[in-house]
């Protein structure tokens, strides 16, 4: 599994940076996780075809995670994709996109590829092939049903994204061994998300959703010892699970 960063800014629009959208490769199909600001952008400065996204896998509906989704629905229609897309989303916004798109004056039911708008079904995973995206409700919106967290699993490897969350005690409910974590750090504090690490016997940490003027430099002294690493993520950067 390899994941791409596409976008790492927080919910500050950055004059350098994308808002959050992950890009995941598998053996069994490429994905994006949440669409930010500057998605489309982002993709097409790294040189990922539009036609190589199997699905969509949005947190939750604030702007900083879903904003760039009706512009890259958009390029998919003007790559004259043809494959299938799903999309999957809260339940709110689930049974409302349609209407949005016919706002932009976009009718998927002339597009060349079928368009399938999926409700999130709390922690019941989506599988394709041998990769498992699992959704975990996270409390960082107060209704039930309408943000999550992704435990990420395939050839025995296992990685959690936060997305935006409001703690970490709930990922106490994604089992097994977590090899790679990848979290926020706007809602919560590096010293958070270390305590968490180290509790849990996770040693690999990548941080994201990073406000521009964040000390990285102060926060990476908090790292301890004893194996842990940690690295903030910036537009672009890979890391392999």
């Amino acid at each position: 599994m390899k994941i791409t960063f596409v976008g790492t800014a927080s919910g500050r629009t950055s004059a350098e940076r994308a808002a959050s959208c992950l890009y995941v490769e598998t053996g069994s199909g490429n994905f994006l996780i949440d669409a930010g600001d500057g998605a489309a952008r982002g993709i097409v400065r790294l040189g990922i075809p539009f036609h190589a996204v199997g699905a969509l896998f949005i947190s939750h509906m604030h702007p900083d995670h879903a904003s760039g989704l009706i512009p890259l629905l958009q390029q998919f229609y003007l790559a004259e994709r043809t494959d299938p897309l799903t999309v999957y989303l809260p339940a709110s916004a689930a049974g409302k996109m349609e209407d949005l798109l016919s706002l932009f004056w976009m009718d998927s039911r002339k597009w060349p590829f079928d368009l399938r708008l999926t409700r999130w079904e709390t922690g019941v995973p989506v599988r394709t092939g041998n990769f498992e995206i699992r959704p975990l409700e996270n409390g960082h919106l107060p209704a039930r049903g309408e943000s999550f967290s992704f435990i990420l699993r395939e050839g025995g490897k296992q990685c959690v994204y936060t997305a935006d969350v409001d703690g970490l005690g709930h990922l106490r409910k994604a089992g097994g061994r977590t090899d790679l974590l990848i979290s926020e750090c706007t809602h919560i504090g590096v010293d958070d998300i270390l305590r968490f690490s180290v509790e849990n016997n996770i040693s690999r940490i990548v941080v994201t959703h990073i406000p521009d003027g964040t000390d990285t430099d102060s926060e990476m002294k908090k790292i301890p010892g004893g194996g842990v690493t940690l690295r903030f993520a910036r537009d672009g950067d890979t890391v392999t699970v």
